[in-house]
């Protein structure tokens, strides 16, 4: 019942459904997902782990966006992206070589006004490629980045000429693997991050910005 609420409310807060500052009342989420307080207060205790929520007091709320939160996720992210490319350039199996193959032919396959498509086959691609570096360290690091990157508006996956660039930078990022070309393979990969962390800003910039927490 932990996780199913934890996974839940996560699923919530992360889809933007549950939106950033909202408070969160024990009483309210349990009746919401139909569980009783005490998985709901040990949910909340996890998200704030995540960095999803904070606490102000005995209130909790969803962590508001902030600009410079957003850059250093990326800045991370960069380091630990690249360095999931390379090795996985190095360690890739024939079969991990097939099945990002298959990520990159669904993301082409992608209706290029569904974003929502665009970013589910992009985030595979990833997926695929920290599991063929053979570092669970450098996964699970991503993964927990991931989760708190996709709160934000995703401005690589909004903007059509974007999502072209796209397309042209991961058939490059899947040959490099393929030809284990690791130096490149990185490369290609923070270019590409430095590039959609540009566009999340301006697009972030576009957008009012709640008051912090008081």
């Amino acid at each position: 019942m932990v996780d199913s609420a934890y996974l839940a409310l996560r699923r919530d807060i992360v889809s933007g459904e549950i939106k950033p500052g909202e408070k969160l009342i024990e009483v309210v989420l349990a009746d919401r997902y139909g569980v009783s307080r005490t998985p709901i207060r040990e949910a909340l205790r996890r998200l704030e782990q995540d960095d999803l929520v904070q606490r102000d007091g005995r209130r909790v709320r969803v962590r508001l966006h902030r600009p410079d939160e957003i850059m250093d996720i990326y800045e991370i992210r960069i380091v630990l992206e690249e360095a999931a490319a390379r090795a996985a350039a190095l360690r890739r199996t024939p079969l991990e070589v097939s099945l990002l193959s298959r990520a990159f032919e669904a993301m082409r396959g992608v209706n290029p006004d569904d974003t929502v498509a665009r970013e589910r086959t992009c985030w595979t691609f990833h997926e695929l490629m920290w599991t063929a570096s053979r570092s669970k360290t450098l996964a699970d690091l991503l993964r927990r980045l991931q989760v708190n990157l996709r709160r934000y508006p995703d401005g690589a996956m909004t903007h059509p000429s974007g999502w072209r660039q796209a397309l042209v930078d991961y058939q490059r990022l899947l040959s490099a693997i393929r030809e284990h070309r690791t130096a490149e393979a990185a490369e290609i990969t923070g270019n590409r991050l430095r590039a959609a962390q540009d566009l999340r800003l301006r697009d972030y910039g576009n957008h009012e910005v709640p008051m912090p927490i008081r």
